[in-house]
This record gives C-alpha cells, structure tokens and sequence, in this order.
C-alpha cells in the first residue's frame, strides 16, 4: 500500500504506527464527530497529522523503499530513462529510413514495443518496409530504383545488419541493372565501341 496526497512522496508500509488519528475538534459538539453531521455544508473533513518522523521519511530518498512522486523505484526511474532514450533512437532511425525511401515506402513505420515500468509503451525496435522489386523491362528505372533503396537502407547514420543486407542487396540490383543496361548499349551499337584519341 502506498500513501501520498497531502504527505508528498511516502514509503511502502514506512508510516505503519506513525500516523496520528484524525483531528477531532474537542470544542465541537460532543454529538457530531467530523462527517457525522446531518448536511454536507455542515460537515467538516477528516485530516490525518504526520508526526515529525513520518514527515521526515515522507521526503527523504534514503527512506527504505524510496519511490518518487510518480511511484517509481530509483532503478525503475533509470530502466524508463534507458527505454525513452531507445525509443528515441528507434523513431529517428525509422525516420530516416522513411525519409530517403520516399515513394518506395509501403505506408508507415511499424514499431516494437516494450512495457516500461511506468506502463507505457516504448519502440525498441522498427522497420519501414520498402518496395525493393526490380522495374521489369526497364533497367534504368531499376538502377535508379535500386540506388534509391541503397540510400534508404544507410540513412540512418547507425545501420543495422538488416539495414546492411538491404544495401547489399540493393547494390547487386544495380550491378544487374548496369549489365542489363551495357548489354542492351552493345547490342544497339552492333557490338563497336568508338575510341577517340
């Protein structure tokens, strides 16, 4: 059980026997407690009064169990620092994929998620998937199209080995196509290559 409110940061179970019970006007009629009067304007608050101890250990991080404001252990704090910083290396890695594969991307980023201790969510890994097909009969629109999805593949300045083998494997198209397309250059010249000197 954790207490917080009017007590700020409080630690699991650290208040058991030093809370003080509700303040009681003892001026007040004897016949109406706190809360116990018959309309809501009338009625006063129940207050609970932290003794000098309980104060202490309520704003203290070296208090056995320390959890901040928002609930979270030290060591959680820094597993959801780590995993925002992930997650936004993750975004602008994808970003950039994104970006240099213009037309050729297939919608947006799809994410990996894990669940911080905080319970939200965090990408830890992505990917943006490109069309990465050949354009058929037509080599120069291929080589162009290959060296655009080269470009996709390193934009971010952290490739990853699935990054790399899409370079790879977008450079092999392009050779392909630089083939194809010296081929087709010595067929229509009837195999006669001009040197000037």
């Amino acid at each position: 059980m954790s207490i917080s409110g009017i007590a700020g940061r409080v630690t699991d179970g650290a208040l058991a026997g030093i809370l003080m019970p509700p303040a009681v006007d003892r001026n007040a009629d004897s016949t109406h407690l706190p809360g116990q009067s018959d309309t809501l304007s009338e009625r006063s608050q129940d207050s609970v009064t932290l003794s000098a101890e309980a104060r202490k250990l309520g704003t203290s991080s070296d208090a056995p169990g320390f959890k901040d404001f928002n609930g979270l252990t030290e060591e959680q704090r820094k597993e959801v620092e780590k995993l925002k910083e992930t997650d936004q290396k993750v975004r602008a890695h994808e970003q950039a994929h994104l970006a240099a594969a213009g037309g050729l991307a297939k919608g947006s980023p799809h994410f990996d998620y894990a669940i911080g201790p905080d319970g939200r969510q965090y990408a830890v890994g992505g990917e943006v998937s490109i069309d990465t097909s050949a354009v058929p009969g037509d080599p120069e629109a291929t080589l162009q199209k290959a060296r655009q999805i080269e470009r996709a593949a390193d934009a971010p300045g952290d490739p990853s080995p699935q990054d790399e083998q899409v370079a790879a494997a977008a450079a092999a198209m392009a050779q392909e196509a630089e083939a194809e397309l010296s081929s087709r250059r010595s067929a229509a010249t009837g195999g006669l290559i001009s040197v000037f000197a």
